[in-house]
């Protein structure tokens, strides 16, 4: 980098010299050839592009995401350490594919070599994205991931590259799990009992009804208009003043 003054103004301008020996008759050095260009485009677009990198390792770190590249010629990929740490395999630059396939949980490595196979078929339009579980070889530890990636093929509709990322979503997963598995077994407790069983939202608009509620009153429990349908009209106007006044008051609860 050699400033200069050009456009009125001090610039960083950027040169790559060449440096040549000049022979005279003998055949000895005599001199040296110089040539010199401005190679400042070059230079302030690598720049660039470093700072780009350096800016998506931050959002992966900070996502805490696992990156992956994959070679269908080769067969090949590589990743970084965190998700090799999620596979449990060693920090070679390169992986065999079969290594990273044998941690995936048994029953989802044939949806995950299916859904591979398919977004390196061109008229796929290359996307790929799954959810699949990784048991970890050594420590047998689970952990639940949603891939993400996308596929590059030449003229020749040939895929050439298969990149993305990894998110481990275990948490979020096995909590979800738990509250599906909470509310079925609250629907299958409502169910048993003798008692119509149903909830509401602060509306009247009902969330759930038990199969009891259903046959005892023989209307539909997510129509809207239920609510007005079941009670009497007699006592309409004070049901509806007492549910106003549990839902205001559980506000300040």
């Amino acid at each position: 980098m050699i400033p200069i003054y050009r456009n009125g103004k001090l610039e960083d301008v950027y040169w790559t010299f060449s440096y040549s020996p000049v022979n005279d008759e003998k055949g000895e050095v005599s001199g040296v050839l110089v040539t010199c260009s401005e190679t400042t485009d070059k230079v302030i677009t690598r720049k660039k592009l470093e700072e780009s990198k350096e800016q998506l390792q931050f959002a992966i770190e900070a996502a805490e995401l696992g990156t992956w590249d994959y070679n269908p010629a080769t067969g090949k990929f590589t990743a970084n350490n965190r998700l090799k740490e999620w596979f449990g395999l060693s920090s070679d630059a390169e992986i065999e594919l079969s290594y990273a396939i044998n941690a995936i949980a048994e029953k989802d490595r044939q949806k995950v070599t299916d859904a591979i196979e398919n977004a390196l078929e061109f008229s796929s339009g290359g996307h790929f994205e799954i959810e699949y579980s990784i048991i970890h070889p050594r420590t047998k530890k689970e952990t639940i991931v949603q891939a993400k990636g996308q596929a590059q093929f030449t003229n020749n509709h040939i895929a050439y590259r298969l990149n993305g990322t990894l998110q481990d979503i275990t948490r979020a997963t096995t909590s979800h799990r738990k509250t599906e598995e909470s509310e079925k077994e609250f629907r299958q407790l409502a169910d048993s009992l003798p008692e119509l069983v149903w909830t509401t939202d602060n509306k009247g608009k009902q969330a759930f009804a038990s199969r009891r509620w259903k046959e005892f009153t023989g209307l539909d429990p997510y129509d809207e208009t239920t609510f007005g349908k079941m009670v009497h009209p007699d006592d309409l106007e004070n049901i509806v003043k007492v549910w106003t006044q549990l839902f205001s008051f559980r506000r300040y609860l």
